[in-house]
């Protein structure tokens, strides 16, 4: 009988340990990060920055409301006719800087603060993946083939998603004291006249400005020499501490979206999560929430592991023993039938 007592001690010991392991990479200070808890859970913003960025927010309403909305109803031609008017609206903007080519960071040319948008074609892949009708990453997927009514009522988490991959970062800074790697608060705001349901259509993502910051992805483009010769100098003490945030907070894409500032130090202000996610499981919630939780750490740790390979293959190497210590991450990818190419390279 004490046998029988013991095993079943230890089973649901383990049993226990694995839901904790399951759980924890989608809380913030213990605290489940959900649509409904996000905004509750968030730390609040400094009254200078909010003194600045609650006007703005207030004046532009109407144009973030013209990025943020869907169209309504659903079709293709609206579907596409959307790209074009946020591209419109942006241009028409004598008093903003788009920051990126890719999505829309919005720079108030007199305020030391971007306003981060998903652009629309991102979110369209997002819903595209959500109901089930295919992932843009798939080299068959026909996107001529999209039922768009299947879009409506459906919610995206895309710029949102900024805030939620903040706290697990910052959570993680603090927890681990970085030296080296920094990000900047991060808020998201709600554009009034919308409902006050979390999503992409009712809030955007706030960030404090950082003057003279270079993703390395840009840099390595504007000059190849600089890049490599940044990319060789990078501290070990660094490079530990990209894996433990690319992993704590499940950065899929930290590789090109790190950087250096004119400060000096180094950062990450794209903290988007890619837009291959269901809503039902925002931010990694339950069984299948944890399994891609565990295939973006996998995606983002390789996307680092191919740029040191390419680029300094001493810091690849070191990139690789960082893995290797870490035996209880690749037990759990092991379990998922997830494989870390690179570090059986």
């Amino acid at each position: 009988m004490k046998g029988c007592l013991a095993v079943f001690f230890l089973c649901a010991v383990s049993t226990i340990f694995c839901m904790d392991r399951i759980n924890e990479c989608s809380t913030y200070k213990g605290v489940p990060i959900t649509p409904k808890t996000l905004l509750k859970i968030a730390p609040e913003m400094s009254s200078s920055l909010k003194k600045v960025v609650m006007p703005w927010i207030k004046q532009n309403k109407d144009f973030l409301r013209g990025l943020v909305s869907s169209p309504n109803p659903y079709t293709r031609a609206a579907a596409k006719a959307r790209t074009q008017q946020n591209t419109d609206l942006i241009k028409n903007h004598k008093h903003i800087d788009n920051l990126s080519p890719f999505n829309y960071i919005l720079k108030p040319k007199e305020e030391d603060f971007i306003v981060r948008v998903n652009r629309w074609g991102s979110r369209m892949a997002y819903l595209a993946y959500a109901t089930g009708q295919g992932s843009v990453l798939d080299p068959q997927f026909d996107g001529s083939k999209l039922v768009y009514e299947k879009f409506a009522g459906v919610h995206t988490y895309q710029h949102v998603s900024h805030l939620a991959h903040y706290l697990r970062l910052s959570e993680i800074i603090k927890k681990k004291s970085f030296q080296y790697l920094k990000t900047s608060p991060t808020h998201l705001v709600h554009i009034p006249g919308q409902p006050e349901e979390c999503c992409d259509e009712n809030y955007v993502a706030v960030q404090e400005f950082v003057p003279g910051f270079v993703e390395f992805r840009t840099l390595e483009k504007q000059s190849p020499e600089k890049y490599k010769k940044v990319v060789q100098n990078l501290p070990k003490k660094l490079m530990q501490e990209m894996y433990e945030a690319a992993k704590y907070a499940a950065l899929w894409d930290i590789s090109p979206n790190i950087g250096l500032a004119s400060d000096g130090n180094y950062y990450i202000f794209d903290l988007e999560e890619p837009f291959n996610h269901k809503p039902n499981f925002f931010y990694f919630q339950g069984k299948e929430g944890y399994k891609k939780y565990l295939e973006d750490v996998r995606d983002g740790l390789e996307r680092v592991a191919d740029r040191f390979k390419k680029t300094d293959g001493e810091k690849f190497k070191f990139w690789k023993y960082i893995t290797q210590e870490d035996k209880m991450f690749l037990k759990e990818c092991e379990k998922q039938n997830i494989v870390l190419n690179y570090f059986k390279s």
